[in-house]
């Protein structure tokens, strides 16, 4: 009977570390920094591109965002299936798959 009973808490306690182990795995805050760089680099660069938008639209000439000037120009010399214009979209679309990995895809091979 005491040996049962030793058996029954020590897999109680057992049961108990695995569920303690699996709630931290499960509840531990991911990709909190990758994610909050993304959400910086999107409002920013969205932020500038209505800026210069807006400033076309009511046809203004001045680029009111310092360093966007050449960055337009360089944009208007160059077509839509230019190689680079097709390397810097490719560039990015990657960047962003990278992004929508989720981190149990992308650490599993870590954590084994």
């Amino acid at each position: 009977m005491a040996e049962t009973l030793v058996k029954e808490l020590i897999e109680e306690a057992q049961g108990r570390r695995l569920a303690r182990r699996l709630a931290v795995r499960e509840l531990r805050p991911r990709r909190a920094l990758a994610g909050l760089a993304a959400a910086l680099l999107v409002t920013a660069f969205g932020g500038v591109a209505a800026i210069e938008l807006l400033a076309g639209a009511l046809g203004s000439a001045v680029h009111p965002v310092p360093g966007v000037a050449p960055v337009v120009e360089a944009l208007r010399r160059h077509a839509w299936n230019h190689p680079d214009v097709l390397a810097a979209s490719g560039a990015v679309a990657a960047l962003g798959a990278a992004f929508m990995v989720p981190s149990r895809w992308a650490w599993s091979s870590r954590r084994s």
